[in-house]
């Protein structure tokens, strides 16, 4: 079979020219499928090439891919041009290029014909999902860093070794250093624990005198300096570690890098005019070359005073001091002797019963006996308040202060310190008790003695028992025994017992 070029009409080997135009040009079919695959072959590698090479520069593939895609391209494009310079110089009869097509099986023809289309396919594609390119590899591994601007440090300290976390009351006596948070007062051995160390190893050697006080000055790993005030306030000499840290400074000269914060953000560096703001209106000021001193007094156990520059008014320096027992305190196992044992004297009495130099009281339902241990009271309910902070008497010191449960509350009340050495108020004794009718609490003596009683049923239950009697103001009736003594005042008019007062005399103790 031959087809006519210009009509492209089909004719048999027997026609010379074409029926249809008298065309006298023919072409086989084996030619014509011969053409098309060279024409495939060549017009699939050069728009390999191309893809290749826009994937490339599109992608920014390294010099030396581009290189290498660059002399792919052109040893297709000098493939190409060799193949047209053999079809023009050799002009290789037909018939030749023919005989070797033809023993060509269909299967070898199709994949010619396929094999560029297929690879065009696949760089097409390779090209799309960035396998030419490391574009998405670094997004895919990129590690995008927040600008520095907007990160936020965390409102939540780390606390190392302690049990404390920054509040918003300014006398909580709070600091924070570097990571950890400290509260006066607290335990040395909590500081010592988030890696502060004493800066004069003399203080280590040995140990402190029982209510003695130490000032030194501590060394963190940094090499900043703090100075601090250490109290030992058991009843014995303790290793300093076993004493309770009561005052801190804290000076911006020796922080060596660190950052200490205080209340509400407040840092050393922070201006006067912040600190007055949380702080309030200071007690007293000092004006000096090297500073201003604003300080602030809750008693003569706790007070914060604040050292500013006069040039910018910037805090320098900070010192707490709260001379109180920390909640983690831990007293000793004291040594059994006669000192040790006087708390050990206290027995609670089961019944009011009919003595009335018994020592025996009712308070609010409870029975005590005077001088009450003042555990006896905390255990019960009742709190015990001083106008100034203290959690602790010093040897043989009289305190007074007020019992409060719910909505009732107990003025005057003498607390004093049996021993000769410091001790926790806990352990120490209310000495007096008095009760009158103008107050809402309920006091019973033995013998159901009580305030608004008759004076009738008063002197029935009193027959038989000593006093001195005094009626200048009152018709005063005084019962002692030993250092134990009931005072009980008599109204003359209205013939009621109006006061009574229970109190135990340490004046020899």
């Amino acid at each position: 079979m031959k087809i006519c070029k210009d009509c492209k009409t089909h004719l048999d080997d027997m026609h010379t020219s074409c029926p249809e135009c008298g065309c006298e040009s023919f072409e086989t079919e084996e030619q014509k499928n011969t053409q098309a695959v060279e024409k495939a072959t060549e017009t699939g590698a050069a728009e390999a090439a191309t893809i290749v090479m826009d994937a490339v520069k599109a992608e920014g593939e390294t010099a030396e891919a581009v290189k290498e895609s660059a002399e792919s391209v052109e040893a297709a494009e000098d493939e190409s041009e060799a193949t047209e310079a053999d079809d023009e110089t050799s002009k290789k009869p037909v018939a030749e290029k023919l005989a070797a097509f033809k023993k060509l099986k269909p299967r070898q023809i199709g994949i010619i014909i396929g094999v560029p289309v297929v690879i065009i396919a696949v760089i097409v594609i390779l090209a799309l999902t960035g396998v030419f390119s490391g574009t998405n590899r670094h997004y895919k591994n990129a590690k995008v860093d927040t600008p520095a601007d907007i990160v936020e440090e965390s409102t939540q300290p780390v606390i190392k070794n302690t049990s404390y976390v920054m509040t918003e009351e300014p006398f909580d006596f709070q600091m924070k250093i570097g990571q950890s948070v400290y509260q006066l007062p607290m335990m040395v051995s909590e500081v010592l624990s988030s890696g502060w160390s004493f800066g004069d190893k003399a203080v280590c050697e040995g140990p402190v005198a029982a209510g003695a006080t130490v000032e030194t000055y501590l060394v963190s790993s940094k090499g900043a300096v703090i100075f601090v005030t250490v109290t030992n306030i058991a009843k014995e000499d303790s290793d300093i570690k076993d004493c309770c840290l009561i005052g801190l400074t804290v000076d911006s000269e020796y922080l060596a890098g660190e950052k200490a914060t205080l209340v509400k953000s407040l840092t050393v560096g922070s201006l006067r005019k912040a600190v007055e703001e949380v702080f309030g209106e200071c007690d007293d000021v000092v004006q000096e070359n090297k500073g201003t001193t604003l300080t602030y007094t809750k008693s003569d156990k706790k007070y914060a005073s604040f050292v500013f520059d006069n040039k910018a008014s910037k805090l320098e320096s900070v010192t707490y001091y709260n001379n109180a027992v920390p909640e983690s305190y831990e007293a000793p196992e004291e040594k059994e002797d006669e000192e040790s044992e006087k708390t050990d004297e206290y027995v609670k009495p089961e019944a009011l019963g009919n003595d009335i130099l018994s020592g025996a009281i009712q308070i609010e339902g409870d029975l005590y006996k005077l001088p009450i241990l003042v555990s006896e009271l905390l255990d019960n309910g009742w709190e015990l308040t001083f106008k100034e902070d203290r959690a602790i008497l010093f040897g043989n010191e009289t305190l007074f202060g007020t019992l409060k449960k719910g909505d009732i509350e107990i003025a005057g009340v003498e607390v004093y310190n049996l021993e000769s050495t410091d001790c926790l108020i806990r352990n120490c004794y209310v000495i007096s008790m008095e009760a009158s009718v103008d107050l809402d609490y309920k006091v019973v003596l033995p013998k159901n003695i009580k305030p608004g009683m008759s004076e009738a049923d008063y002197l029935e239950a009193i027959k038989g028992t000593t006093y001195d009697f005094d009626s200048t103001h009152f018709n005063e009736y005084v019962f002692k025994k030993d250092k134990f003594s009931i005072t009980i005042d008599v109204d003359k008019d209205d013939k009621t017992v109006k006061y009574i007062l229970a109190a135990y005399d340490v004046t020899e103790e």
